[in-house]
């Protein structure tokens, strides 16, 4: 299940200062490391949309990997993610990751650096190439989430080839697209094809 949260501004700074001095020690840090940003509200508020989704006790921490996936230990899997103003999380019974993007500026040299030739190809022949980019780009950071890595640890044009048990879902919020991705491999649920379309 994928949760947006967008329109930070409208919550004011003493809820979001009232807020912010509640965080646990990991929280805090990351948010600490943002002040004075556009993230700095979805950074404090990740722990707020997580904490409601997981029932999670006032003060339970997260712990991490060695790069960045957050957990809790005994709780169902999740991710985070946001991009300028607004934030998505991902609660699953298996392992998930999710992806907010904007969308991209197109340009051919991005979408080769990006896109296999498969992707390429179904890139410039789709109706909004900008879109279209920006989806794949979002599966693959998605799919980079769920296995609790950085994507430039992977082979870019190819990662996908290692997503056939993966299910990726699709939201978009005005000019930003959200994609989960979640993780089939463990059950014996049948994995659906993966697709770029919303």
């Amino acid at each position: 299940m994928i949760y947006v949260v967008k329109n930070f501004e409208k919550i004011s700074q003493k809820r979001i200062d009232s807020l912010y001095d509640k965080l646990p020690r990991s929280i805090k840090k990351k948010a600490n490391a943002r002040k004075g940003t556009p993230s700095f509200r979805p950074t404090v508020m990740q722990y707020y949309v997580v904490k409601q989704h997981l029932n999670l006790e006032e003060g339970t921490d997260f712990s991490y990997n060695k790069n960045g996936k957050p957990s809790v230990k005994g709780k169902k899997p999740f991710s985070i993610a946001h991009n300028d103003d607004i934030l998505a999380v991902a609660v699953s019974t298996e392992d998930v990751g999710v992806d907010i993007q904007k969308k991209i500026k197109f340009t051919q040299k991005l979408a080769k650096e990006i896109c296999n030739k498969e992707e390429f190809e179904k890139v410039m022949n789709a109706e909004d190439p900008a879109l279209e980019l920006t989806k794949i780009w979002t599966m693959k950071e998605s799919f980079a989430k769920m296995k609790g890595v950085a994507i430039l640890q992977l082979d870019v044009k190819n990662i996908l080839n290692d997503a056939k048990n993966c299910m990726f879902n699709f939201k978009q919020e005005g000019d930003y697209v959200v994609c989960e991705c979640i993780n089939h491999e463990s059950t014996e649920k049948k994995p659906r094809k993966v697709s770029a379309k919303v």
